[in-house]
């Protein structure tokens, strides 16, 4: 099996984990309007919340639709240079670094509204409540970055690596 198989395999099963995760963390929605709800002392229109869920979901089924398609193109690409050497491509690294950081965003979206639930059994906000939240936030940015600047990303490590 060559690295690129590996991979292919490695994205197929990300992409079923993915979806199982969204479905799993989808009814932490609910306590995000909660939340909201609790904190405004009004009730969030159903609309709001049925279009919400509908927009997390497809969110998450397009990325995950296309990580397993992506995983196919790459099992069809073989080139000669990649199956007589184990070492990844520059682009190689570069996708699986916008992958990391897709898996990065997907998670801490998913687990933002949860960690948000405390504004429904406290009145004021303290700095501890806080912590796990800016904790998710700081992953969703660490996410978009991968995905931003993967060559930068890419550079780096090769330098850890020693192979500047």
């Amino acid at each position: 099996m060559t690295t690129q198989n590996i991979t292919a395999i490695a994205i197929r099963f990300l992409a079923i984990w993915l979806l199982v995760q969204l479905i799993n963390n989808l009814p932490s929605l609910s306590l995000l309007f909660a939340s909201i709800e609790s904190y405004t002392q009004k009730d969030v229109p159903l609309g709001v919340y049925i279009s919400m869920v509908i927009a997390v979901f497809v969110v998450g089924l397009i990325a995950s639709y296309l990580m397993y398609k992506s995983s196919e193109t790459i099992l069809s690409k073989t080139t000669n240079e990649n199956e007589t050497s184990n070492q990844l491509s520059t682009t190689d690294h570069k996708f699986l670094i916008q992958l990391l950081g897709l898996y990065f965003i997907v998670a801490s979206i998913t687990c933002l509204p949860s960690s948000l639930s405390f504004i429904q059994y406290s009145e004021e906000v303290k700095f501890y409540n806080l912590l796990g939240t800016l904790g998710w936030i700081f992953q969703l940015m660490v996410g978009l970055f991968l995905i931003g600047s993967p060559k930068y990303w890419t550079q780096l490590l090769n330098k850890l690596r020693g192979r500047v």
